[in-house]
């Protein structure tokens, strides 16, 4: 809760929730350009819209690791990490090479 209640970053400063703290027109923009498909981008600035970041950032998580919604709550970006890794490793078993000796 600390990254969103924070104060927006200044300068060259890369820290906060983006959620929080960029524009609409900025996050839309980024949205799109990572491939986060139209409908939930619309979703996901309302939930800015109404000051849900961390239900915003759950969403892109879930819509950028091709999970359902409602699968994750991201509370603290080391946990976007930490289930971005979990993601990573469970897509990684899945391949039919992973499972060779």
């Amino acid at each position: 809760m600390k990254v969103i209640t924070s104060n927006a970053p200044a300068g060259d400063e890369t820290h906060g929730c983006p959620f929080k703290h960029w524009d609409a027109d900025v996050m839309r923009s980024k949205l799109k350009r990572w491939g986060v498909a139209q409908p939930v981008v619309t979703e996901i600035l309302g939930l800015v819209k109404d000051h849900h970041y961390q239900i915003a950032c759950s969403r892109y998580f879930e819509a950028t690791h091709n999970l359902t919604s409602g699968t994750v709550a991201i509370n603290h970006p080391n946990e976007f990490y930490q289930y971005s890794r979990i993601r990573l490793n469970e897509l990684a078993e899945a391949l039919p090479s992973a499972k060779e000796p």
